[in-house]
């Protein structure tokens, strides 16, 4: 005998999903790289929620029509 249990939750603010690989250790931290409106690149931490393997959630630091870098390379420089 078994029993499987889904739970729904209902959340207040839908969370933002990225790519795992959109993420970037620097300086002791990990943070995001996302392309602005000019096309320029900024760094910005954000506070991670859970890891999905492929994807985490990211709970504050972005928004979600905010683009972000896929792999970005140790040369990629900040336009800030």
């Amino acid at each position: 005998m078994y029993l499987q249990v889904k739970f729904g939750f209902d959340r207040a603010v839908v969370p933002v999903l990225i790519p795992s690989a959109a993420l970037a250790a620097r300086s002791g931290a990990t943070r995001i790289v996302v392309l602005d409106g000019g096309q320029r690149i900024q760094y910005r931490d954000a506070k991670l929620g859970r890891d999905f393997g492929a994807e985490i959630e990211v709970v504050a630091g972005i928004k979600p029509s905010e683009r972000v870098v896929v792999r970005p390379g140790d040369g990629l420089r900040s336009n800030d």
